[in-house]
């Protein structure tokens, strides 16, 4: 697992980012991963663990989060 810092997190929008704590390109987080993990949002600067996967646009995205 990867272990970073939540940049931000808009549950209106249900998206996010993720900052990898060993830095390089940070990571989109959906509301559905959050809902998965058992939470309702995620709070700027919130350190967890996630695993990454890809979305259905092609691009990376955090799953399977948990906190770190």
């Amino acid at each position: 697992m990867i272990r970073g810092t939540v940049r931000f997190f808009s549950a209106e929008t249900g998206c996010g980012s993720i900052s990898p704590a060993r830095g390089g390109i940070d990571t989109a987080v959906y509301m559905a991963a959050v809902r998965l993990a058992g939470w309702e949002t995620l709070q700027q600067d919130q350190a967890l663990q996630y695993d990454l996967a890809i979305d259905r646009n092609g691009r990376m995205s955090a799953i399977n989060l948990e906190a770190a």
